[in-house]
């Protein structure tokens, strides 16, 4: 489990780690080994992985610099110890879960890359190749880092040149709203 993170999706995660497995814990993660008399390690990491499980965890952190807890305070955690045939039951839940999850992620990933494929033929573009360089000299138009002027990011300006459509700024297209709410006045305005 992470005790030590940058911030709230950091600390409190969870991964089960077999025992078969080499592996090296830091002061940023606490090594926990699971009595399995009375509880499977499974359903220790399912319950710790869920809202609630997430809610407890985050309810004992700190936050300092970085948020934390401690080796106590991760051991005082409480959850609930159902008999081993309900936690077979709710790992094979969680299982179920991932595995639907995992599809989902593969399956969000193909329609994005169909939706940029499509912007990029519709529009006219043609998207440059990736290669890796190195930047030794660039002339500064309005940015100083950079990170602003990597060759990939000059290679996609590049390639809008191209395209069937002219290129306008957002600032052309969009407004921004100059107006402001106090909530405590008026709790109710919907801020448009």
């Amino acid at each position: 489990m992470t005790i030590i993170g940058a911030n709230e999706e950091v600390v409190g995660r969870i991964v089960l780690v077999r025992e078969d497995i080499s592996a090296n814990v830091n002061q940023n993660i606490a090594g926990i080994r699971i009595r399995k008399i009375q509880v499977l390690p499974e359903y220790v990491e399912a319950f710790l992985s869920t809202r609630t499980g997430r809610n407890l965890i985050l309810q004992i952190s700190r936050t300092a610099t970085r948020v934390n807890m401690n080796l106590k305070e991760v051991k005082a955690i409480k959850i609930p110890i159902p008999p081993i045939k309900i936690q077979e039951k709710i790992i094979k839940i969680m299982e179920r879960a991932r595995t639907k999850r995992k599809q989902n992620l593969k399956e969000a990933e193909r329609l994005k890359k169909e939706l940029n494929d499509f912007f990029l033929k519709n529009l006219g573009l043609v998207y440059p190749e990736e290669k890796k360089e190195n930047v030794f000299i660039a002339e500064l138009d309005e940015r100083l880092d950079p990170y602003y002027y990597r060759p990939r990011f000059k290679r996609v300006m590049g390639s809008f040149r191209g395209g069937k459509f002219g290129l306008k700024k957002l600032k052309e297209v969009i407004g921004f709203s100059s107006k402001q709410i106090d909530p405590k006045k008026e709790p109710n305005r919907v801020f448009k």
